[in-house]
């Protein structure tokens, strides 16, 4: 070349790309996923839960529409209130059913199940249905209790029209 001045003009953007051509390949990105969310915690059925738990008080079960049904329990008197999503109230007797089961005269028109736990009761969808069956889709949580631990299905169960 005659000129060196254009020979390094021209030779500059292939030293260029020869110093970006690095032949390490680069680190793989980092894909985090992200964890699905936990459950809600649901308090486990003590088996001698109506007389070992504090169970009076309001219990709320909420629905993914938003409708929202409530049971009173008062151990004193073995009295319940219970509100129905629509509003209509029903109000009676509660009795055991064993040690950590009750059943209310009227839910709906029918005995009602629940199994008791601490801060928490469970509709069951019949008298014969056991405590190892409580669904989170059937948790009524009180009012003013914090709900905890333990472990249970979340798989739907024959819901009751609360």
């Amino acid at each position: 070349m005659r000129n060196p001045l254009a020979a390094a003009i021209l030779l500059a953007p292939l030293a260029l790309l020869a110093a970006c051509g690095d032949s390490k390949p680069a680190e793989e990105a980092q894909t985090e996923v992200a964890a699905a969310p936990a459950a809600p915690a649901m308090p486990e059925v003590p088996a001698d839960a109506l007389d070992s738990v504090n169970y009076a008080g309001t219990y709320a079960l909420t629905r993914i529409n938003g409708s929202q049904a409530k049971v009173t329990l008062n151990p004193e008197d073995t009295s319940y209130k219970y509100v129905a999503a629509n509003g209509k109230e029903s109000e009676g007797k509660f009795s055991r059913v064993d040690g950590n089961r009750i059943m209310i005269d009227d839910l709906d028109g029918k005995p009602g199940y629940f199994a008791i736990a601490d801060g928490a009761i469970y509709y069951l969808p019949d008298a014969d249905t056991g405590v190892d069956k409580v669904l989170i889709s059937n948790m009524y949580r009180r009012d003013d209790a914090p709900v905890e631990a333990a472990s249970a299905s979340t798989a739907p169960a024959t819901e009751k029209s609360a």
